[in-house]
């Protein structure tokens, strides 16, 4: 299925290009410059973006990897069909690698765009970033901005994801203890005879 996905963008991508070469349509030369600049530098952050998340640090804002992602894609498009000449096979199937993963993210955003947002404000956001495993973590993970970037803090807890789980979350706050120490309250719909408190509380130090 996935290949067969892959296959048919990579067909329409074709076909699109064929489409603009018949109609004429291209960009100047100095516009082009400008246009394959910015996928270049799209692509430049999606690769950061991957290596700076196994250090647990993203560029700031909600789904803003999966965002870059399509503009990245996006961009490539353009550049395939409104470029003069006859784009490389290797560029063509470099974009249809990147219209495939968009295409998948654009699914997944149109389908739960907010349900797995928990809280965002100017300081912190609440996600739940499990959504391609199918699971239910018991938690959502919390980030911590600071300029253009954000850290990634995994909530800790006791709790067995089949007593309770993160679409079971109702509402959550977050107070600030001090300027090191965070508390982050959640409430929710589980079964308390389990022992499950509500609302769970949990203090966060900034600093770890």
């Amino acid at each position: 299925m996935i290949f067969a996905l892959f296959f048919l963008i990579a067909i329409a991508l074709i076909g699109a290009r064929y489409l603009f070469a018949k109609t004429g349509i291209y960009l100047p030369p100095k516009l082009f410059r400008i246009l394959i600049g910015t996928h270049l530098c799209l692509f430049l952050m999606t690769l950061s973006a991957f290596v700076l998340s196994s250090y647990n640090i993203y560029w700031r804002g909600y789904r803003s990897t999966s965002i870059i992602i399509i503009a990245t894609a996006f961009t490539g498009l353009l550049c395939v069909w409104l470029y003069k000449g006859k784009p490389f096979g290797l560029f063509m199937i470099f974009v249809s690698i990147q219209t495939f993963v968009a295409s998948i993210l654009v699914g997944d955003i149109n389908s739960n765009y907010r349900g797995n947002l928990f809280y965002n404000d100017k300081h912190f956001r609440l996600e739940n970033t499990d959504r391609f495993l199918m699971a239910h973590p018991v938690l959502p993970d919390l980030f911590i901005k600071n300029g253009f970037f954000e850290k990634r803090v995994i909530l800790k807890n006791d709790y067995p994801v089949y007593l309770l789980n993160v679409y079971q979350i109702k509402s959550t706050s977050i107070l600030m203890l001090s300027q090191q120490k965070i508390q982050i309250t959640f409430w929710h719909t589980a079964d308390t005879i389990s022992g499950i408190k509500n609302p769970i509380i949990i203090n966060v130090d900034l600093n770890q």
